[in-house]
């Protein structure tokens, strides 16, 4: 049977443990800098769980530190985790630009209002 995962997993548990200790003792400079170098070990390590937890403290962190630390706390979420522009996004931008959805039969004699209705709707007019 598994067991459930612990809270802290592997080598990053010890870095948690002293930056919450750094956070309890009021030293949120210092929290945010461990935070920074966890950041970057955790993308080395492509560890996506350890990844997003530093963005989040950073935010928390950025936003006790700074007058305007949660605007940039916003925005350091917004740029870091951008996905990469997929390879057939040109293909996919020139077929949604040239689709034209099915045009509907319309009656002789229908409303304009048929007219602009899919065809399932159009035929019951």
């Amino acid at each position: 049977m598994p067991t459930p995962a612990a809270p802290f997993s592997g080598d990053y548990a010890s870095e948690w443990n002293t930056i919450d200790s750094l956070e309890k003792q009021g030293l949120f400079k210092s929290a945010l800098e461990r935070t920074e170098a966890l950041h970057t070990r955790a993308k080395a390590d492509r560890n996506g769980p350890q990844t997003i937890k530093t963005l989040l403290f950073r935010g928390k962190y950025s936003t006790m530190l700074e007058e305007d630390g949660f605007v940039k706390a916003v925005q350091i979420l917004e740029n870091e985790e951008k996905p990469p522009p997929s390879r057939n996004a040109p293909y996919c931008k020139a077929c949604s630009a040239s689709y034209t959805p099915p045009t509907c039969k319309i009656k002789a004699g229908a409303s304009k209002t048929a007219r602009r209705l899919p065809m399932e709707k159009a035929a019951i007019s």
